[in-house]
């Protein structure tokens, strides 16, 4: 089916292929053909409707959104010794996604910052091993979110690459931190009561002081060896 000669795609096809992804995203089936399904045992799913399995399948091996000249010279500067962005290929879409939804943002108080995981189970130097997950294996994304759970700007990062280090490193504190600060910078109102919620990963003195002294207030868990001394004493 995939060999058939491709032919340029309409707009209403890239809606319908898009359609597709962002719905099997929400409506999760093990294997993929069902979608197109007519067995009546089976739901009818609606973005089927539009685009056909072999179209489909088509559009999504052979669809690229960055361009090829940029990519060119991206990687002839690499051979240079210059650190190409790590996700290239797709960072005009993600960071076109993550701009609008800066702007369909309204701003509440309580925002949270959490990593994000996108299974990948292929060979990259670029995923991340995490027990103990959903999914244990994939890209890492960070992201900052409103309190329901809408993610208003995240930041990719790489297991073995940090090609943005010198865009994201804040003075005097590590690169997770900085990340933490750069997302909370992106999404900063003219509220003067944010407040960020944050996991035992994130929490630290030194991030936490240095939100304290941009009036930003912050909840977090923590393990033991985290809790200063001066607050052990007065809690033991």
């Amino acid at each position: 089916a995939l060999g058939r000669k491709l032919k340029p795609a309409s707009i209403s096809e890239l809606y319908a292929f898009i359609a597709v992804i962002v719905y099997s995203g929400i409506v999760r089936i093990q294997n993929s053909k069902k979608y197109w399904s007519t067995d009546s045992k089976w739901p009818t799913h609606p973005p089927s409707k539009y685009i056909s399995r072999t179209r489909f399948e088509q559009l999504k091996r052979y669809f690229k959104i960055s361009n090829t000249e940029d990519e060119r010279k991206k990687f002839e500067s690499s051979k240079n010794g210059i650190d190409e962005n790590w996700y290239a290929k797709v960072e005009q879409l993600f960071s076109s996604i993550m701009n609008m939804s800066q702007k369909l943002f309204n701003s509440g108080s309580n925002l949270a910052v959490d990593e994000v995981m996108v299974r990948f189970t292929g060979r990259s130097q670029d995923t991340y091993r995490i027990h103990n997950k959903p999914i244990p294996k994939g890209f890492k994304i960070i992201a900052i979110c409103g309190h329901d759970g809408y993610v208003i700007n995240a930041i990719p990062i790489s297991r073995s690459r940090k090609g943005n280090t010198k865009d994201i490193l804040i003075d005097k504190l590590t690169y997770t931190e900085s990340i933490v600060v750069r997302l909370i910078e992106s999404v900063l109102t003219e509220r003067k009561d944010i407040v960020l919620y944050c996991d035992n990963y994130y929490s630290s003195k030194r991030l936490f002081n240095y939100l304290r002294s941009r009036n930003i207030a912050a909840v977090g868990t923590c393990k033991s060896h985290q809790i200063p001394e001066s607050i052990k004493s007065k809690i033991a």
